[in-house]
């Protein structure tokens, strides 16, 4: 089962039927486990903001993140095409292997490069979760009245969007916090979300990579994994 609330790091808990979303038996319990946060993260990013169609391009950067490799999956089996922006050069074939339809790396001529690399196709979507001015190079490659959204700074600086870019373009930028919606979502509608989540990751369409895996008594060595740079996929932490 999936626990929808916070605070669940423990080994026993008493909870009520509407905190808990049932999944498969059928399921690998690492994969399923992971199922809460980033592929959640990733089916809203894709369906919540802007009515993509098969053959609509979007432009996320972070794209060897859980949640980016998530979207390329989900993008993938929806017919939306991506062009995913990684600062690492290493992580650029794995990727395209995952389904990714161009893998770039990031930098400062990056919209004249995603308008070369998509011959200049309509990009409706903008996924950004480092900030800084990484902000306003996905803001840059997106077309007139495109929605940027905004789900995370993992550079721990402000997003940084040129006025510009904003005035002239005539964007649409929105945030998304999967807690606060979670809250306010209808019961059916989360339930189809994580059904629809599990089914995939049971079939095999849907996987998350695992870097590591860490028992309980040693949660400080998985803190101190999951906090190194250049981590290759999510850290796990097992109870007995």
């Amino acid at each position: 089962m999936i626990l929808l609330s916070l605070n669940n790091w423990r080994e026993y808990r008493l909870v009520k039927a509407h905190e808990v979303v049932r999944v498969s038996p059928k399921g690998g319990l690492m994969q399923q486990s992971g199922l809460k946060v980033n592929p959640a993260t990733a089916s809203m990013l894709l369906g919540d903001f802007v009515e993509l169609q098969t053959g609509d391009w979007i432009v996320q950067n972070a794209a060897n993140s859980s949640v980016g490799r998530a979207a390329i999956q989900l993008a993938r089996l929806s017919g939306i095409k991506t062009v995913n922006v990684v600062r690492r050069s290493d992580v650029i074939d794995e990727l395209k292997a995952l389904g990714g339809d161009l893998v770039l790396l990031d930098g400062e001529d990056l919209a004249e490069r995603v308008e070369a690399a998509t011959k200049n196709a309509p990009i409706r979507l903008g996924i950004d979760s480092i900030g800084g001015q990484a902000t306003n190079r996905i803001a840059s490659c997106i077309e007139p009245g495109a929605t940027l959204v905004i789900y995370g700074a993992m550079s721990g600086e402000l997003a940084a969007i040129a006025p510009g870019t904003i005035v002239f373009k005539d964007l649409r930028v929105r945030g998304l916090w999967l807690s606060k919606r979670l809250q306010s979502a209808p019961r059916d509608v989360i339930d189809a979300l994580y059904r629809g989540l599990d089914e995939l990751s049971v079939s095999g369409l849907l996987v998350a990579k695992i870097d590591s895996v860490f028992r309980a008594d040693d949660i400080k060595s998985a803190v101190r994994r999951a906090s190194q740079p250049g981590i290759d996929g999510k850290v796990i932490v097992t109870f007995n």
